[in-house]
């Protein structure tokens, strides 16, 4: 028995190492091939990565030519509040602009600041936001419109076709994205054929919400008229 021992204490050392070359092959060698790419790449020239940077080294660039248009409207940050979300109706979205106390950081600005100004849907005023939706302005504003072409559209297929499209939306900025289109009266939301009021719209959650129509906004020259009107 000890000169088995001896002889596997002597044997093993090699023995590991050729295990651990054949298991470093087979993880870090191969060759990745996209349709998206002009030419193969090779992951030797990653590098012995962690699973999760090798993963964004090769996903990465394969996602920029799927969806050339996403770092346009990418959020700054990749933390999303749900709670805070919530909050965000109530407190901006409905009343349609918020002012904070000066020199004040919370979660709300964060969230605003993040994952709206990419949309180009709000205007920053002293010490606070207005909610700004312009398709002049917002180029995923105008592909959204677009999109329903004067008539009302399944908002899961809506969705879909935003996520598809070079623009590759989240779900989370999506869901931001058409109530901010809600709330300022370019879109209207409909359930199961019934019109939805404002006052009923008070989650995230557009579970509730199963249909995307046209807004009633006034043409320019209407609301130049109005401006006009002494009240």
């Amino acid at each position: 028995g000890q000169r088995i021992h001896s002889h596997l204490e002597a044997v093993m050392p090699d023995d590991k190492r050729v295990v651990r070359d054949i298991f470093t092959a087979a993880y870090y060698d191969g060759t990745l091939i996209s349709n998206l790419m002009e030419q193969e790449r090779s992951l030797r020239e990653i590098g012995q990565l962690s699973f999760d940077r090798s993963l964004q080294e090769i996903i990465s660039p394969v996602l920029a030519l799927r969806f050339p248009k996403h770092q346009q409207i990418a959020p700054y940050t990749d933390i999303y509040l749900r709670g805070t979300a919530q909050e965000l109706i109530s407190a901006f979205l409905k009343p349609g602009q918020i002012i904070f106390p000066k020199g004040t950081s919370t979660n709300l600005k964060s969230l605003i600041e993040s994952y709206l100004r990419p949309l180009k849907i709000i205007k920053t005023i002293p010490n606070g936001f207005q909610l700004a939706v312009d398709p002049r302005r917002s180029s995923i504003v105008a592909y959204y419109l677009e999109l329903l072409e004067g008539n009302r559209v399944d908002l899961n297929n809506l969705y879909w076709q935003l996520r598809k499209s070079p623009c590759g939306i989240s779900f989370d900025q999506f869901q931001l994205l058409t109530l901010g289109l809600i709330f300022s009266g370019q879109v209207i939301s409909y359930s199961k054929g019934r019109r939805k009021a404002l006052e009923e719209i008070i989650t995230l959650d557009l579970a509730h919400i199963s249909e995307i129509g046209p807004g009633e906004l006034l043409s320019a020259p209407q609301q130049k008229s109005l401006q006009a009107i002494p009240f």
